[in-house]
């Protein structure tokens, strides 16, 4: 499993369709890491995602699907806190 960081920009990626974005993030384990920045625990590939976030998302969105990785640093909520240590990679 990795775990991928999923930024969206709302003002520019109107959802589509009968599924939103938030029906999307439930398939994952994930938290919230600002109001529009998202970890994901998956075993698919970014592009996989990115591929099925422009689908719902519409071909104007702009987001960002990234691959994350242990050392990081930050500060936060501890429940947030917790995930990172948890799930990403040493």
């Amino acid at each position: 499993m990795t775990v991928l960081l999923i930024t969206i920009d709302p003002d520019k990626s109107p959802a589509k369709g009968g599924k939103d974005f938030g029906e999307y993030l439930e398939r994952f384990k994930h938290v919230r890491l600002a109001e529009n920045a998202f970890a994901v625990r998956t075993k698919e590939h970014p592009r996989v995602i990115s591929w099925e976030l422009g689908k719902l998302l519409g071909k104007d969105a702009t987001y960002y699907v990234i691959s994350l990785n242990a050392p990081y640093d930050g500060f936060g909520p501890a429940d947030v806190n917790d995930w990172l240590k948890k799930h990403l990679k040493k």
